[in-house]
């Protein structure tokens, strides 16, 4: 049973250093709680009404003020039954398809961008309310504050309360997976809020595999003779079609042991198809497209390319045409954001 002495009241501290998250895989037992792990830009929402005013802050987790780059949410937070509140979330934002896209944020936080409205605020933690520090009480308790300051919004809202998914931790996590989220979060309900990374909140990320053509290498700056990055592409038709590059994944060793097995493939010009940008051209040594590569990724940009992807290993038993396009982002159950974000080009 909560005790009257959790909730104290205090004066609405400043901005607050964000509890973090450790990278592990999911937990399980009654005393965890898992939400779906999305990618966007993690905010800490400040809100203070007084004297008939209304002063709305939104920073980022490093605490810069981004109160003016995300357009109507400050609006849309001061619409909230409260007199003073911290709250903890993500802003998120939408792709012509519906899929929650990092890249989208992206352009809608660009100044002029007509799609700032398109955005979301997912609010998972409250720190403070009406006069009252609630960093000291346990999760459960804050998320049911939480969740009385957010029961009037309803659906139309681009203020959402973040959906405690049910069930055991690996299961959980499967099913964001095969969903083509990001992964999950996990978090101890009987724990306080507290800043840093103390292993209270633990996050699993999903991660797709695919099979690339390496088309070209950027020569590592660290040491001679290595690689830094590896150019690839997949099959399209007759075409090569670029799909961007991966410089993790490898040791010194490694990246030089790559070196020198691409010596003997190398060729003059580049097999990929259509002109590529400057930056995607600038010290690539190209090679003939014999070599299949399996990669590791977290996510597909608007223009196809991978995000955060990492090497795994040369697969000398596949063909270049065994490779395949990047698998894009494919996110069910988003239907609320999906239709704000129709609503917003209107």
């Amino acid at each position: 049973m909560l005790e009257k002495d959790d909730e104290k009241r205090r004066s609405k501290p400043d901005f607050v250093q964000p509890c973090l998250a450790r990278l592990g895989s999911p937990p399980d037992g009654p005393e965890w709680m898992h939400e779906i792990k999305f990618d966007g830009y993690r905010v800490q929402a400040h809100i203070v009404k007084q004297e008939g005013r209304c002063n709305v802050r939104i920073y980022t987790r490093g605490g810069h003020d981004w109160t003016e780059k995300f357009g109507s949410l400050a609006a849309d937070l001061g619409k909230l039954t409260v007199t003073s509140a911290i709250l903890d979330g993500e802003v998120l934002a939408t792709d012509q398809k519906g899929r929650i896209s990092f890249s989208a944020l992206q352009a809608a936080l660009k100044p002029g961008s007509k799609k700032r409205s398109a955005v979301t605020l997912v609010v998972f933690d409250i720190l403070y309310r009406d006069g009252n520090d609630l960093r000291q009480m346990p999760l459960a308790a804050r998320v049911a504050r939480l969740a009385d300051v957010l029961s009037d919004t309803d659906k139309r809202s681009a203020i959402q309360k973040s959906i405690r998914l049910e069930g055991a931790g690996d299961e959980v996590f499967a099913k964001a997976c095969e969903m083509g989220l990001e992964g999950t979060v996990s978090k101890r309900l009987d724990r306080p809020y507290r800043s840093g990374r103390h292993g209270d909140w633990v996050k699993s990320k999903c991660a797709r595999s695919g099979l690339f053509v390496v088309a070209g290498y950027v020569p590592g700056k660290s040491a001679a003779k290595t690689v830094g990055s590896l150019v690839l592409g997949y099959p399209q038709g007759e075409q090569l079609i670029y799909a961007g590059r991966v410089g993790t994944g490898f040791t010194v060793r490694e990246a030089a042991a790559i070196w020198e097995g691409l010596q003997s493939i190398r060729r003059r010009d580049g097999a990929l198809s259509g002109r590529l940008k400057a930056p995607q051209r600038r010290n690539v040594e190209w090679v003939e497209p014999v070599v299949v590569a399996e990669v590791l990724y977290r996510d597909v940009t608007d223009e196809g390319l991978l995000r955060h992807a990492s090497f795994q290993r040369f697969r000398n038993d596949k063909s270049p045409m065994d490779a395949r396009p990047p698998e894009e982002l494919k996110v069910e159950g988003e239907d609320r954001l999906k239709k704000r974000a129709r609503r917003s080009e209107k």
